[in-house]
């Protein structure tokens, strides 16, 4: 008797561990076993609690700038707006890199 109630209440706690609750002004990076999955949020979000992991990006403050290296081997910086530009942009893509892993 006590494994008919001990089996759903299990299930539900996994069910509630796994909600997270992003912010207005908030979005939640998810990788999952180190692949980036995409960015979600604003809202309730569920993640598989034991195999993702979420970073929270706040968008009210500015990100810092980080020196980088052009194409042209120059010195350049970047700051959160290429961030947040690349995250769309990663979010919107449906398919992974054709070819990709083709040549063996």
């Amino acid at each position: 008797m006590s494994s008919f109630l001990i089996v759903p209440l299990a299930a539900l706690v996994f069910l509630l561990l796994g909600l997270r609750v992003v912010e207005k002004k908030e979005r939640v990076s998810i990788m999952r076993l180190g692949r980036f999955l995409g960015v979600r949020g604003p809202g309730v979000v569920w993640v598989l609690p034991c195999l993702d992991r979420t970073t929270r990006i706040n968008l009210d403050r500015d990100l810092p700038y980080w020196p980088s290296l052009s194409t042209g081997k120059l010195n350049a910086t970047s700051s959160g707006d290429a961030y947040r530009s690349f995250s769309r942009r990663a979010t919107q893509m449906s398919s992974p890199v054709p070819g990709f892993g083709a040549a063996k």
